[in-house]
């Protein structure tokens, strides 16, 4: 959802929360999180998330450090990065072997799966070279 700015996510959590009949922002957020969406990921906004995910870490156990990273993986995957995240998604499993998001992405990049956007350099994820160490 940080991908997708803040409205787009709020409209999807809302969606799902309060109905079984998905609507528009809930079939935003499923294309989205496939990598099957037309849009532009909101890159400073997952660089943010990424470094708070990467934070996180070394204070989390169990299924919250397997949800973060499988959220890492996620994000690499996104950025074109299928290498690092299948690691990543690898690394969730073994910290939680039941745990269900990281089942789907690591099947989703076995099946060698990647975003459309990776292949669009106007919506790819470019490395901004800043020297920045955190978020």
């Amino acid at each position: 959802l940080a991908g997708r700015g803040e409205v787009r996510a709020r409209q999807a959590f809302n969606e799902v929360s309060r109905s079984t009949e998905y609507g528009e922002a809930s079939e935003d957020f499923s294309g989205f999180l496939l990598g099957t969406s037309e849009v532009k990921p909101d890159w400073e906004r997952l660089d943010r998330l990424w470094f708070i995910c990467r934070d996180l870490l070394g204070v989390s156990a169990g299924t919250d450090h397997a949800a973060l990273l499988c959220l890492l993986g996620w994000i690499e995957w996104a950025k074109g990065r299928g290498s690092l995240a299948l690691n990543l998604l690898k690394a969730a499993l073994r910290t939680n072997p039941e745990y269900r998001l990281a089942q789907l992405l690591l099947r989703l990049l076995e099946a060698g799966e990647m975003p459309s956007w990776v292949a669009d350099p106007e919506r790819a994820w470019h490395r901004k070279l800043d020297g920045r160490l955190s978020a």
